[in-house]
């Protein structure tokens, strides 16, 4: 009983420095791979850029989870983290406020800005998305190519529903049976501090 008892107690440790150790940053670069593999996912991502900034006709209308003032979210499967097989619906996250969409050029810092929000928020224990980064997409292969938020869809494919929550615009609840979570889904794209490095080719994923 004494052995269970500290080989639970050691598990315990392990796991807690094991949650120490992991940042916001490890994570895309853990799971870009993970989404690079899954042709299904790619194909999902891509009809959903096409879908905002293309042809909609030329698509299947993808599977939007819902959209505020600036962005459209669609949901565009699931995956698992290799490094504890945790479950993770995903979805991208474009922007639709004036057709301009986010690019790597004179947009990056807009990315850069909430990314480091919702790293930020990683680290502050406020709840943003399991994981956050950039895909990018050109349409047909050439002109300029756009970009847009890959992370982690909470709603969980629309099985909860995300309601905002009053007086603080980048926090949303997650309403299910029998709880409400508190998540940051919405931070700001005004700041002084980017975090470029999810927009390099390591984090990044392309689509052709």
């Amino acid at each position: 009983m004494k052995l269970t008892i500290l080989a639970k107690r050691i598990a315990g440790n392990i796991l807690r420095f094991d949650n120490q150790k992991d940042s916001y940053y490890e994570r895309i670069i853990r799971l870009k791979p993970v989404i690079a593999s899954d042709a299904q996912m790619l194909e999902r991502i891509a009809s959903a850029f096409e879908y905002e900034y293309g042809d909609k006709n030329s698509v299947e209308s993808p599977r939007m989870i819902g959209f505020g003032d600036v962005h459209t979210l669609y949901n565009v499967g699931f995956i698992r983290d290799p490094a504890n097989e945790r479950g993770i619906h995903v979805a991208v996250r474009l922007w639709h406020h004036d057709k301009h969409p986010y690019n790597l050029e004179e947009r990056a810092f807009l990315l850069a800005i909430q990314l480091y929000e919702f790293e930020k928020a990683f680290e502050n224990g406020l709840n943003p998305p399991y994981f956050a980064g950039v895909a990018t997409w050109k349409k047909g292969g050439h002109g300029k190519r756009v970009a847009g938020f890959i992370l982690e869809d909470v709603s969980e494919n629309r099985k909860y529903k995300l309601t905002e929550t009053e007086g603080w615009r980048s926090f949303f609840y997650r309403e299910g049976t029998f709880r409400r979570e508190k998540f940051f889904l919405d931070p700001s794209i005004i700041g002084d501090i980017e975090a470029h490095q999810y927009l390099e080719d390591r984090a990044r994923i392309d689509l052709i």
